[in-house]
């Protein structure tokens, strides 16, 4: 009877366990917002869910309280939250993740890339220590095999752990508690994506000197911030219309063509005319960034600091005179314009207020660094640092059509894996760059904006449930455009790829495209379509692609380990047959 017992109490598992896998995995969730209880009635009653979910997202919203988040394995909250997303991303299918908290509630992860400096001095040139939301996007291996894999509680420590920096998610932060600043921050966000003027393709570049040459007697080049700027202008930005600002005050004058830069000029243009893009150069810290100016020589030849050759006037601080009423994409190319740390310094921090703070924030997005930055001596003749990452990220962004944090990341991974730094014991300022550069913003930002007025029919995707891996299997999509428009069509893979916008075809034709996946999985494909207007589309239904089996049947063999582990009486049974 005992025997018989065990059996059907196995038989009813196995027949029940996949339907409760099932019903988990219907749960889909491409949209997460990770935040803490305060938060919740404010981010609820903004326009972002709803604008999010009319143009094809499904959001859902975890407080830090949550069990989701609480029941996991952790030493801090930094891990759960990690290992909670590490759970459910391939469940929910989880691309983009918002967090909305500052660094004491929901706390970046201290990484000390430099395994030989473990100096916590968050404020200091020469700390270990470098902040950062990299350890939530890259989720492929658990701490003790990735960020921390020697077990030493330092994190990110070059050659000791082994982060692979491919993100399986999208990391933006709104890094305030404030619920009216948040709120603020979110209707914000909502008003830029739903205007698609061309106002966004006017871009606004203020650059300055980092260092001259052979600065108080370095034997370093000059450094001038343009030459990131004027790269990317030309590179990225054809057809646009850019505005440029350079150094022409002092002894020695930049080099490249340019109004004047200065505070004024700065801050008047960006508040007086509408930039869907503003870039700036100089050296920063958490309340200001300045300009290095050489106004004086001794007769050396060298301009130096330490004499007061040098004077440092602000381009940009939190007292500035903006607005936001155009809000823009801004890249900060100076040291600590990501600070977190309001007990260290004030509660106003340059990078927060640009996005968060009412009547100030003039940034819709910020790419800001949390530490002291590197670039290379010789750019871009020598590719690497936090100068690539800047400009792959508008390679992505612009030329690639990504959305913001989807370029961000695909940036610093490409930077990672095609341009290592290899200066002999000082290698691990390849994964410094990595870590510091971080985004304040949503991550799924539409640079273009999205117009749902006019927009083409909800597209139909058709093609195989399931497959085996490596081989190449035929989509179908179409979609009909009421004003006869030719269609654009983007799909996503549900692998982290996607195939770009390919087109033109005609209203109402079918378009056929093949892919093929390099692991076992399930994966959700969806397409989305825009017309010759810029219309977009919201998302297909999701077409679920398994490789090469169901899922929910592979982890039966993982449920019965759980299950016994947890109920011993069910082998305690069979062991007394």
């Amino acid at each position: 009877m005992k025997k018989y017992l065990s059996i059907i109490i196995g038989i009813l598992i196995l027949l029940n366990f996949p339907i409760i896998l099932s019903e988990q995995s219907n749960e889909q969730f491409d949209y997460v917002i990770i935040t803490s209880d305060n938060l919740v009635d404010t981010i609820e009653s903004s326009s972002f869910i709803d604008w999010k979910t009319q143009i094809g997202f499904n959001v859902k919203i975890v407080s830090i309280s949550d069990q989701l988040i609480q029941n996991q394995e952790g030493n801090d909250i930094a891990e759960q939250i990690r290992n909670f997303l590490r759970e459910y991303y391939q469940v929910w299918n989880i691309q983009f993740v918002l967090i909305i908290g500052d660094s004491d509630k929901i706390p970046m992860r201290y990484c000390y890339p430099n395994p030989n400096n473990h100096q916590y001095d968050p404020l200091g040139m020469y700390g270990g220590d470098h902040p950062t939301d990299y350890y939530y996007a890259d989720l492929s291996l658990p701490d003790d095999e990735s960020w921390d894999r020697d077990g030493d509680g330092f994190y990110g420590e070059y050659g000791d752990d082994k982060p692979d920096f491919e993100a399986e998610v999208y990391i933006g932060r709104i890094p305030i508690i404030d619920s009216d600043r948040v709120g603020y921050t979110l209707d914000k966000i909502v008003r830029y994506e739903q205007d698609t003027g061309k106002w966004k393709n006017n871009a606004l570049h203020a650059s300055s000197f980092f260092y001259f040459k052979n600065q108080d007697h370095m034997e370093i080049p000059e450094i001038d911030t343009g030459r990131l700027w004027n790269k990317v202008a030309d590179e990225c930005m054809v057809d646009w219309n850019i505005t440029r600002y350079c150094e022409k005050e002092g002894l020695f004058h930049s080099a490249y063509q340019g109004n004047p830069i200065s505070e004024d000029a700065i801050i008047n243009d960006w508040k007086n005319n509408q930039y869907g893009i503003v870039n700036w150069g100089g050296h920063g810290n958490p309340l200001q960034v300045v300009r290095y100016v050489w106004n004086t020589d001794d007769g050396n030849g060298i301009p130096e600091m330490t004499k007061g050759e040098i004077s440092t006037p602000t381009l940009i601080d939190i007292n500035s005179d903006l607005d936001d009423d155009y809000p823009s994409i801004v890249c900060a190319f100076s040291c600590m314009v990501g600070f977190l740390d309001t007990d260290l310094v004030g509660d106003s921090l340059l990078g927060v207020d640009l996005l968060t703070k009412p009547n100030f924030g003039a940034a819709v997005g910020i790419i800001c660094n949390s530490k002291v930055l590197y670039a290379m001596e010789f750019y871009p003749e020598g590719e690497g640092l936090v100068e690539s990452i800047y400009y792959y990220f508008y390679d992505f962004l612009i030329n690639n059509n990504q959305l913001l944090g989807e370029a961000l990341y695909n940036a610093k991974y490409h930077v990672n894996s095609n341009f290592p730094y290899e200066v002999p014991s000082e290698e691990y300022i390849e994964y410094v760059c990595q870590f510091i550069v971080n985004l304040y913003g949503d991550p799924s930002l539409n640079r273009e904006g999205v117009n749902i007025d006019g927009r083409p029919e909800k597209p139909i995707l058709q093609g195989p449930s399931s497959g085996n891996i490596g081989v190449e299997y035929t989509f179908q999509a179409s979609s009909i455009d009421l004003e006869g428009d030719d269609l654009f069509y983007y799909f996503e893979w549900g692998d982290g790829s996607n195939s770009n916008w390919i087109g033109p075809t005609g209203s109402e034709e079918m378009i056929q495209i093949n892919h093929s996946w390099a692991k076992k999985g399930s994966y959700e494909i969806k397409v989305q379509v825009k017309d010759t207007d810029g219309h977009l589309s919201e998302w297909s239904d999701s077409l679920v692609v398994n490789m090469p089996r169901n899922k929910i049947y592979d982890n039966i063999f993982i449920f019965f380990e759980r299950f016994f582990n947890l109920f011993p009486f069910f082998n305690w049974v069979d062991y007394m047959w």
